[in-house]
């Protein structure tokens, strides 16, 4: 179907050059289809057509931003700003693009302005509290994520960041509670399984989290952090075998990398002694 969008705005441009309107939807046809390149062409063509077109500049600098070319999204993002400076689009891919590099507190301002200029935007307000929580905002993030839930009470990506961010706060009892809010949208979300288990750890119910960490290792097999946590979980209740069994399978498929292998590694060797 995209195939026959580009074409069809192809033909457009073969007759009319000048058709602004022809660039844009081909360059967000080769954009869908994940033509970066062929678009960023596309969308420079109708900013020399008229660079005052703010719709030019801002999917522009979406092409970029999705090609990881930050500094040159901003720029664009920029430009669109200076021609419609309540593009509410332009201020949360801004903020968007900040955030990637790093550049949280710049990041936090563009998706409030975006929020004021359009308040349904769930999703810079959603994106702002991620933002926030990289940040260490922690109330901040929480007032994001319960306003996004507020709009839609079914988005379990929202769900999902609340209960990390309580989680990591401490809030364990909270936390699990939204965890059981993700697992009932979709039974299916593995890292809600294993922070869910990694709550539970935390609190000393290690039934709990071994039943989660299974319930993981049914989503996906070879889930590293599921092992290591059923793992340890059956290590603190007695079950040395079946732990060891774990950690093996975890030292199997865990990246070379992982934080957690040398720590693994001599757990293992400690069972092996003992067994």
């Amino acid at each position: 179907m995209l195939d026959d969008e580009i074409r069809e705005h192809t033909l457009e441009l073969e007759i009319d050059p000048g058709n602004i309107l022809a660039w844009l939807n081909r360059g967000y046809a080769l954009r869908k289809k994940g033509d970066l390149d062929g678009a960023i062409r596309d969308y420079t063509k109708a900013i020399e057509l008229d660079p005052d077109l703010t719709v030019a500049w801002y999917n522009r600098g979406n092409a970029r931003l999705a090609k990881g070319e930050h500094d040159a999204a901003i720029a664009d993002y920029d430009q669109a700003l200076e021609q419609d400076d309540e593009h509410a689009g332009s201020w949360a891919a801004r903020g968007n693009a900040y955030g990637a590099k790093g550049n949280l507190d710049r990041a936090i301002k563009d998706l409030g302005r975006a929020i004021k200029l359009d308040k349904n935007n769930t999703t810079a307000r959603f994106n702002r509290g991620i933002m926030r929580s990289r940040k260490g905002d922690t109330d901040g993030a929480i007032d994001d994520f319960e306003a996004v839930i507020d709009d839609e009470p079914e988005h379990v990506h929202a769900w999902f960041q609340l209960a990390s961010v309580r989680r990591r706060a401490g809030d364990l009892d909270m936390a699990i509670a939204d965890y059981g809010r993700v697992l009932k949208i979709d039974d299916h979300y593995l890292r809600a399984w294993t922070e869910r288990a990694a709550a539970k750890g935390a609190q000393g119910d290690h039934e709990g989290a071994e039943d989660d960490c299974t319930q993981a290792l049914e989503v996906e097999t070879e889930d590293a952090t599921a092992l290591r946590l059923r793992g340890f979980a059956r290590y603190r209740q007695g079950e040395k075998a079946r732990a060891c069994d774990d950690l093996r399978r975890y030292l199997a498929v865990a990246k070379r990398g992982d934080k957690d292998r040398a720590m693994v590694q001599r757990l293992v060797d400690e069972i092996e002694s003992e067994i």
